[in-house]
């Protein structure tokens, strides 16, 4: 199975330039705002009205004790997948019933994405299995593996290849798209590809200088050429070099 490519944008102007090299998956959001932050609703209104027909478009809506509750409302029909994330809720024994409440009035065209930090601790989040678990249940048809806090470290960082490994297999086993993100970088490819996410989800590989920074094409598809590159690798049954920096 081949994994396609999800990139972050934060106006049109980006997400312009994300459909030219023909990602996967656009998803807005405002970088400056947190890992999932949300962007203004002006911003979704014009991406959705502007998106070409091919392009699936995903949007982030914030953390679970942050969002307004009529942030589902306002999500645009034209948009495929919406995302919640649970920092702070890690303490909170009633976190899946106000998940639950705050994907309401979301459209019905409009899929559900369960988030599961591997910074998990740090984010004060519910353990990934966990938050696999309760997203199957109340409807998500999705995850995204994510980090919260975006300097301390990425994906591979927080969890081995193993952990990664259960994860990815709980999600199939619910029938559940998996999306692998958390600082991705290309140099992360060659061991997070034989994972087989339906998607890799990047922003601060293909910006400048950093993931608050603006999107470079260059980037975009110099890593859209290393996703590929890796992807034939594997289909011709070739094996990179293991490196002390490809196993976490």
């Amino acid at each position: 199975m081949s994994s396609s490519l999800l990139v972050s944008v934060r106006d049109i102007q980006e997400a312009e330039l994300a459909w030219q090299v023909g990602v996967g998956i656009v998803d807005v959001k405002e970088p400056t705002r947190g890992s999932l932050g949300p962007a203004d609703v002006t911003i979704w209104q014009e991406i959705a009205e502007k998106a070409p027909p091919e392009t699936s478009l995903s949007v982030a809506l914030g953390e679970l004790t942050e969002i307004a509750e009529a942030s589902s409302q306002a999500v645009p029909d034209r948009f495929q997948f919406a995302k919640i994330g649970l920092a702070g809720c890690g303490q909170n024994p009633k976190w899946n019933i106000r998940w639950a409440q705050a994907w309401e009035g979301l459209p019905n065209t409009t899929q559900r994405v369960a988030v599961a930090y591997a910074d998990w601790h740090q984010a004060d989040s519910p353990d990934p299995a966990d938050v696999i678990l309760t997203g199957s249940s109340i409807g998500c048809s999705t995850v995204l593996v994510d980090t919260y806090q975006k300097e301390a470290g990425d994906v591979l960082y927080h969890l081995s290849t193993q952990q990664l490994r259960d994860l990815r297999k709980l999600a199939l086993d619910l029938q559940m798209t998996f999306v692998l993100a958390g600082s991705l970088k290309q140099d992360s490819l060659p061991c997070l590809m034989p994972l087989a996410p339906d998607y890799f989800a990047v922003r601060g590989a293909v910006c400048r200088p950093n993931r608050q920074g603006s999107i470079c094409q260059a980037l975009l598809r110099e890593f859209a050429a290393a996703l590929l590159a890796e992807q034939k690798c594997v289909a011709g049954g070739h094996q990179r070099p293991v490196t002390k920096n490809t196993i976490a």
